[in-house]
């Protein structure tokens, strides 16, 4: 399979467009304090889509100021390695991870086991 001189170009820009994400220190959770009776849910994962998972919390933690959400960008399988909480210490764990990859089956036993001691 041969590529055109144009598709080379544009998978060199998109390259050096996605690159910078990959490069940059993780985002740590929020520092906000959760309000008094309120809800505080965790997520960690996938880099690329961080900024709009940014935005979607923004939106709806105005509409919903009980509720805050964080979110560290560290990367899919971190974040997928944080949901199932295997091999992590208690401040890692989180509510949600979010991964461009789907889970393998022994990461879904894994989720499951520990979902099954959640009340």
């Amino acid at each position: 399979m041969t590529c055109s001189k144009a598709s080379r170009w544009v998978c060199a820009l998109v390259s050096l467009w996605l690159m910078p994400s990959a490069c940059t220190a993780p985002e740590r959770a929020s520092t906000n304090k959760v309000p008094d009776g309120g809800i505080l849910v965790r997520g960690a994962g996938a880099t690329f889509p961080s900024l709009l998972y940014r935005k979607w919390f923004s939106v709806y933690q105005n509409a919903h100021p009980q509720t805050e959400i964080t979110y560290e960008a560290v990367g899919s399988g971190e974040g997928v390695r944080r949901f199932v909480a295997k091999s992590i210490r208690e401040e890692e764990k989180v509510d949600f991870g979010a991964s461009d990859a789907a889970m393998t089956d022994q990461e879904i036993m894994w989720a499951m086991s520990s979902l099954a001691g959640w009340n």
